[in-house]
């Protein structure tokens, strides 16, 4: 299955640019399991002009599963907490508001 059919429905016109346009799904979707496939999205997301766009759409949307932004679900959840961390931080320094 193509990317794009990844993307029906979702409002992402960077994905037009992304360099996994064209590419199989698989990698991508959650349906890659192995070292190997994992490794094959991600060096194709380590060129993409889109790769932050990529990342931030996952992370706002909370996905769950698939290689975004070069990003694993495992690094995504990482991501999320550190900024949880940093603007509770924030919080505690420079107060609610």
């Amino acid at each position: 299955m193509p990317i794009e059919q990844f993307y029906r429905g979702i409002d992402t016109p960077w994905q037009d640019d992304a360099s996994c346009k064209g590419k199989n799904a698989d990698l991508f979707n959650g349906q890659a399991s192995s070292a190997e496939d994992i490794m094959a999205a991600k060096a194709i997301c380590l060129e993409c002009a889109v790769r932050e766009e990529c990342l931030e759409y996952a992370l706002y949307y909370n996905k769950k599963s698939g290689i975004w932004g070069r990003k694993t679900p495992e690094e995504r959840a990482m991501i999320r907490q550190q900024r949880t961390i940093a603007e509770q931080s924030m919080k505690i320094v420079f107060g609610d508001g």
